[in-house]
């Protein structure tokens, strides 16, 4: 619980400062004064993406040696997670551009962000975690864990470092699980 706070509150700052930049050249119209000075529109958002990739894998790459040298998740998972650590650097950045969209002011736009990823890292993935760990409610579990991973990159990560802590103990429980309805589906055959 404590890792996913803590890497879930690390992980949010990241989309809602890239947000937070977006919004306020928005609000500034600094990307209309750019286009007056010159500056294609390629240009301009490339910069933004290239410093927000470099960001961002920085961030991830800092969080993914941390977790490696507190000895908390599994060495089996340590090459899985740091693919997801790099792709969640790709794929933060065009969700973030995508949402900056909703927004209008650049305070509300960073501290909504934050709060919806922060939550989700957190608090919701805890609760799928749970759901997916017991029988009656593990097939939701799983419904709601790939829903969420297919909206927001932010929660696939947290989600995979959960189940590089703690996947020895989810597999035992999911197994005991199988196990359970394998005989009850049995039982009602007979």
């Amino acid at each position: 619980v404590y890792v996913m706070f803590v890497v879930g509150l690390g992980l949010s700052l990241v989309p809602a400062s890239i947000i937070s930049r977006v919004v306020n050249d928005k609000e500034r119209g600094m990307k209309h004064m750019q286009v007056i000075c010159g500056v294609s529109m390629p240009a301009y958002w490339t910069h933004f993406l290239v410093f927000d990739f470099a960001m961002s894998l920085f961030c991830n790459a800092v969080t993914y040696l941390l977790l490696i040298l507190s000895s908390l998740i599994n060495r089996l998972t340590w090459g899985y997670l740091a693919e997801i650590f790099a792709l969640e650097a790709l794929a933060v950045i065009p969700h973030s551009y995508i949402l900056q969209n909703l927004f209008d002011r650049e305070i509300v736009a960073q501290t909504n962000t934050f709060y919806v990823h922060f939550t989700l890292c957190c608090t919701v993935n805890m609760i799928v975690f749970a759901m997916r760990m017991i029988k009656s409610t593990a097939a939701v579990g799983d419904l709601c864990m790939w829903v969420l991973r297919l909206t927001c990159p932010t929660y696939n990560l947290c989600n995979a470092v959960m189940y590089g802590t703690s996947m020895k103990q989810l597999q035992e429980r999911r197994n005991a699980t199988i196990s359970e309805l394998r005989q009850e589906g049995a039982a009602e055959n007979s």
